[in-house]
């Protein structure tokens, strides 16, 4: 009599966990949204993705978000927090000095697009800040004051030229235009080279 070969029961699908190690659903989804952001720019992901690789369901992010855009605001502004942490920083130790105050704001702008690529993409994109809002205003006059006082300088066409030279070099080293991994000292050097022609070459 022949053999009734039988068939393995079917594996059931894994629900998605609806519970996290570390307790904080709304940081789990930012931290997704920026590994995406990371790997394939802002608009590489869904916001069902983003539960995907937090751990969750589909429907667990709308506790926090109502859209994807909300949630990509959060990432901006949490970027901007870093940022403006570091340039604080930096303004404090750099002393009274206004060139070496000036070249501290950059050092830390351009240090941040590096240790914080998908928060200087996210924070950078238009479509995810809005001008109308009071605190992104708000947000704009900080970061010109922060830059007015590390330069200490009366001429507003400097301390702009300064500003588009900090932010272009961040942006190509964002842009992968300096290389996958540029060297840190080598973009220090050109940040130092640009800053200096900009005050017709003395530093």
């Amino acid at each position: 009599m022949a053999r009734t070969q039988t068939r393995p029961a079917p594996r059931r699908k894994r629900p998605a966990r609806e519970t996290y190690h570390h307790g904080n659903l709304r940081q789990a989804l930012i931290d997704a949204a920026l590994r995406f952001v990371q790997d394939g720019g802002p608009d590489a992901f869904s916001m069902a993705e983003a539960a995907r690789e937090a751990g969750v369901s589909s429907g667990a992010p709308y506790r926090h978000f109502p859209d994807r855009r909300a949630l990509m605001r959060a990432v901006a502004a949490e970027g901007e927090e870093l940022l403006a942490e570091a340039m604080d920083t930096a303004i404090d130790g750099a002393g009274a000095d206004g060139w070496s105050r000036l070249l501290a704001v950059g050092r830390a702008q351009v240090s941040f697009a590096q240790d914080h690529t998908a928060h200087f993409r996210v924070l950078y994109s238009p479509e995810y800040r809005d001008s109308e809002d009071a605190g992104y205003a708000a947000e704009i006059e900080t970061n010109r004051s922060r830059m007015e006082s590390a330069s200490r300088s009366r001429e507003a066409a400097a301390l702009f030229a300064a500003q588009c030279a900090i932010y272009g070099l961040a942006r190509m080293v964002v842009d992968g235009q300096l290389g996958p991994e540029p060297d840190r000292q080598g973009v220090d050097d050109s940040l130092v080279a640009v800053l200096t022609a900009l005050r017709g070459g003395r530093s």
